[in-house]
């Protein structure tokens, strides 16, 4: 019969040795383990204000409210985005950081990591994760009008983008409506004027689209007269 002999050292709470043995089939193992006691007093705390956000283009994103304790005395914050991080390591509580992306980052998840360290060796590190999803900012519409109008016709306004997300126009007269192609009928002169129009998509605006409106007043039909009866 075959023997073997194995020493092993396994963490835990309190120290003790022992010794076992045991058949497996043919084979006969003696154990010799022991087991050394590693304790954390103070463990890490790390709290996050949020685990998640958005963000767009390389519009920067603050995340306030963070606190780190127990026996951390700093965290390390890195990133796998190609945007700046303010900081990277802090050792005041509660924190802030916040991350400007890059235009490489668009389209993408950013995470951002949070460690709390901890000086004693016996104590884990705790590591959060903060998800940031960098939005496209759209494209600002292409805009056009039916004009130049005379009163009492229709006024369309058109957007010529196949871009699917929330239209705000505005225009002379306390003009605003949420439609891409709006109209106004029945129009009159005071609402000849500038008309903007912006488009939102996963919560990011474009810039303002503009187009130029022009109604012409209606001349009042001349009174005719004769020179008669003859």
């Amino acid at each position: 019969m075959k023997k073997f002999y194995l020493k092993t050292a396994i963490s835990v709470r309190t120290l003790q040795k022992f010794c076992m043995t045991m058949f497996l089939g043919s084979l006969l193992f003696s154990l010799n383990t022991e087991l050394r006691g590693q304790t954390c007093d103070n463990p890490s705390t790390l709290t996050l204000s949020s685990g998640a956000g958005s963000s767009c283009g390389t519009n920067p994103l603050t995340v306030e409210n963070n606190e780190f304790g127990g026996g951390a005395v700093s965290v390390t914050i890195s990133t796998n985005g190609y945007g700046v991080l303010d900081q990277n390591i802090i050792d005041t509580s509660p924190f802030s950081f916040t991350y400007t992306p890059a235009i490489e980052d668009a389209g993408s998840t950013v995470i951002i990591t949070v460690t709390a360290n901890n000086p004693d060796q016996e104590c884990d590190v705790l590591t959060f994760d903060y998800f940031l999803d960098v939005n496209n900012i759209p494209e600002a519409p292409v805009v056009s009008n039916n004009g130049p109008l005379c009163e009492g016709e229709t006024l369309n306004l058109f957007t010529a983008t196949e871009t699917e997300g929330i239209y705000l126009w505005s225009g002379p007269d306390g003009f605003t409506s949420t439609l891409q192609n709006p109209s106004i009928e029945n129009v009159t002169t005071v609402v000849s004027g500038t008309y903007l129009v912006t488009v939102t998509v996963n919560g990011c605006t474009s810039e303002p689209a503009s187009t130029e409106v022009t109604v012409n007043a209606v001349s009042e039909a001349p009174e005719a007269t004769n020179n008669g009866p003859l």
